[in-house]
């Protein structure tokens, strides 16, 4: 069966934008309305597209997937070249293709990975400082190895959920959670779930290493899923730090 519908997958540097998603009276522009934009002077008419999920102000992607409805048949278009020549250098196109009219960015998602990376140098990294949590402080590697296995599983993960967006319910299924030596001062937490709340990712992290710092144990993760109490938890980690880097389907 014949389908308009776009699947393209897409990777940016979120530094200069609100997030994904379009608002009303922001500072910066979002990536949604800066590829709406785009698409539109390809199609001459405007487009709506919808994302896999919302990324925070100042998040990253390197494999977020949108799709979008063309108003004509879109075989002949090269959309990683098109777009290449309109979006800014901090989006780029990585693939595109047509896909069957049910595909749906965001409700056919199975799961998604995101990344989380900190530099542990004594000063700035300077290529690197958009893109992680410079955390020049004592960190212990293996404790945070040690803390990361409790995520695991299926949990309420209410403790870990900012304010500012409802959800039906806040539980999620976390397949996999580790954090990963990358050099000598550059560390990376990935974990890879069902779906996520909002800032939960950030969430994690922040609460990771202030119970490393406090010399928490596992076990104080477990109660802290338990207790279901944003307040018990510790920061958000900041957004430069944050990538989506895969969405399974």
């Amino acid at each position: 069966m014949s389908s308009n519908r776009v699947k393209l997958i897409l990777s940016y540097d979120g530094t200069d934008y609100c997030g994904w998603q379009k608002q009303t009276n922001a500072s910066k522009p979002s990536i949604q309305e800066t590829l709406e934009v785009a698409l539109e002077k390809i199609f001459k008419t405007p487009i709506k597209c919808i994302a896999s999920g919302r990324t925070d102000s100042g998040t990253h992607a390197q494999g977020q997937v949108v799709h979008f409805d063309a108003p004509k048949d879109p075989s002949r278009i090269n959309f990683v070249r098109a777009l290449e020549g309109i979006l800014p250098g901090s989006i780029v196109t990585q693939s595109s293709e047509i896909v069957p009219k049910d595909f749906h960015s965001l409700l056919s998602a199975k799961a998604k990975t995101y990344r989380y990376r900190i530099s542990t140098q004594s000063t700035g990294p300077t290529f690197l400082r958009r893109f992680c949590y410079w955390y020049p402080y004592p960190f212990d590697f293996k404790a945070l190895q040690d803390l990361a296995p409790a995520l695991e599983g299926r949990h309420d993960f209410k403790s870990f959920e900012s304010v500012g967006t409802q959800v039906p319910n806040t539980v999620r299924t976390i397949y996999r959670a580790r954090w990963i030596q990358k050099k000598p001062h550059l560390y990376y937490f990935e974990v890879t779930g069902n779906g996520f709340l909002k800032q939960m990712v950030r969430n994690l992290v922040g609460t990771q290493l202030y119970f490393m710092q406090k010399k928490r144990s596992r076990q104080d993760i477990i109660e802290l899923l338990q207790a279901r109490d944003r307040t018990q938890a510790a920061y958000a980690a900041p957004a430069q730090g944050l990538v989506l880097l895969r969405v399974y389907y």
